[in-house]
């Protein structure tokens, strides 16, 4: 049982609190975090975190259409970032996760974490399957005829943002003139890619160390990238939460989990 394990805890941590567990209970377990006061240059570069949008040329009649996809694909991406990220990168839960569906990183000493390209093809997933519902607001444009096709789109992840290009090819018939659309872009700025490459230091001391959790190493990782990392005992399981209070999603901090099972 993972609260068998020896913990290492760094002299630098005299602060921290290990309360007892018990299975098939969650506590809290462990809780490192750090808000460095000389972060001010960082807050102002997150503080405005919302999706933006890259505009296009396009034709004054059919700007209501552009615009309603556009606002849409913002909405969209957000959403495919908080759920993608706390089921541990997947759109589509894994066979290896918890009732929680979120992704197990390490099972019984195999490591499972998915690359950051799988996550990214996680949250095009998304995209693919909820845009066009998103941009049902073409009901509410009975002036336009509005033709779709398929959704196809492509996300890359950054240390700082998300960005995504859309496929989305649109026939809009006005007046009896018949317009196209297809191409779409938008970006979050949120620390996907670095919380993302937190987790996978997580994971590769923890390949290296099976049988105990590295305390300080989690101390440095929140300290050095100023997040808050917290885990918690759930029966076999130690649940992993990495929090960015930098990156904020509808005004709520970023949250990334993962689960490591450890016998």
């Amino acid at each position: 049982m993972i609260n068998k394990l020896s913990t290492r805890v760094s002299n630098q941590l005299p602060n921290l609190i290990f309360p007892d567990s018990k299975r098939s209970q969650i506590t809290p377990f462990i809780i490192i975090g750090l808000v460095l006061l000389g972060s001010i240059g960082l807050y102002f570069v997150f503080k405005d975190t919302s999706p933006l949008n890259i505009k296009q040329n396009v034709p004054v009649d059919i700007n209501p259409v552009y615009s309603a996809v556009d606002t849409c694909l913002r909405d969209t991406l957000s959403r495919a970032v908080d759920y993608v990220s706390k089921k541990g990168g997947y759109y589509d839960t894994p066979e290896k996760s918890i009732e929680m569906e979120i992704a197990y990183y390490i099972y019984k000493n195999e490591d499972y974490m998915p690359s950051k390209e799988k996550v990214a093809e996680e949250i095009s997933k998304y995209i693919n399957n909820d845009l066009s519902f998103c941009v049902n607001e073409f009901s509410q444009l009975p002036e336009f005829s509005v033709e779709e096709g398929e959704v196809s789109s492509r996300v890359t992840i950054e240390n700082d943002r998300v960005s995504v290009k859309v496929t989305y090819p649109l026939s809009i018939t006005k007046n009896e003139k018949v317009y196209k659309l297809e191409n779409f872009e938008s970006e979050f700025k949120v620390r996907l890619g670095l919380v993302y490459d937190i987790a996978k230091q997580i994971i590769d001391e923890q390949k290296i160390d099976r049988e105990s959790i590295c305390i300080g190493c989690l101390y440095d990782l929140s300290k050095k990238n100023d997040v808050y990392i917290k885990t918690l005992d759930y029966e076999d399981d130690m649940i992993y939460t990495i929090t960015d209070e930098n990156s904020k999603i509808n005004n709520s901090a970023f949250v990334f989990n993962f689960v490591n099972k450890y016998n």
